[in-house]
């Protein structure tokens, strides 16, 4: 049984990927872990009302291929800058349709994106998998409570 987080999560990174990125995704059973080689996490922190944040982690090339679809640019063209520029964006997106449904009266903190094979520090509150043209990935919000003490709209 999904939580309301889970659902309004799902529905804002499935809207995401189809309106910014033009890709169609969908949930992946169990939390399945992004392609073998390089690793990058975004992480937008949000502060004031709730502090939390809101990862998103995927193999390289699934980085790669989503970069291509926001930039309207074959993914061998892109510099690595590129790349973690997208991936930052599209988090940035969704922790913006987050806030705006669980954490009005909080701020986002500029994206950061890190190269690695490490999980975001934190508890996660929620983790949702997602497969799709431009490979798995993960969507995570992460914090010590839920916002607004756990009243969804």
């Amino acid at each position: 049984m999904s939580t309301p987080l889970e659902n309004a999560l799902g529905d804002i990174v499935r809207n995401i990927w189809s309106v910014v990125l033009g890709l169609e995704v969908r949930p992946a059973s169990g939390a399945r872990a992004p392609d073998a080689g390089p690793t990058l996490t975004a992480t937008v922190d949000l502060t004031g009302g709730w502090e939390g944040s809101i990862d998103l982690r995927c193999g390289w090339t699934a980085a790669e291929k989503a970069a291509g679809a926001m930039f309207r640019c074959p993914p061998g063209k892109l510099s690595p800058a590129d790349v973690r520029d997208a991936l930052g964006e599209l988090t940035n997106i969704t922790a913006g349709n987050f806030k705006a449904l669980f954490a009005p009266r909080c701020a986002l903190l500029v994206p950061r994106v890190r190269e690695d094979g490490a999980n975001p520090d934190g508890a996660s509150l929620c983790t949702l998998a997602f497969t799709g043209e431009d490979g798995p990935f993960q969507v995570s919000v992460r914090g010590s409570t839920l916002p607004g003490g756990g009243e969804f709209p």
